[in-house]
């Protein structure tokens, strides 16, 4: 299964950090059901140099679950798009 979500529909922040490519190492998480992605932060510390984003929150369209199946995550100019494969 595919699933596409257009960057149009994202929060506005989440947009232009996406478009000037500050977003790293998106990921779903399960219990919050919604993509996260990491955000460079200007820091000395180096345990807060990174901050989790939430990119988009599925609950309104469906309950992920990661029982039976894995994902891969692909990113292009105007859309994030997952590949859901079942294991």
């Amino acid at each position: 299964m595919t699933i596409k979500i257009p960057i149009t529909i994202l929060p506005l922040e989440v947009q232009e950090l996406y478009s000037e490519n500050k977003l790293y190492y998106f990921a779903i998480d399960y219990q919050y059901n919604n993509i996260l992605a990491s955000v460079k932060k200007e820091s000395i510390n180096l345990d807060e140099r990174w901050e989790d984003i939430e990119v988009f929150n599925f609950t309104k369209y469906l309950k992920m679950d990661n029982r039976f199946n894995t994902y891969t995550i692909e990113l292009t100019l105007t859309e994030i798009i997952i590949h859901i494969a079942i294991t």
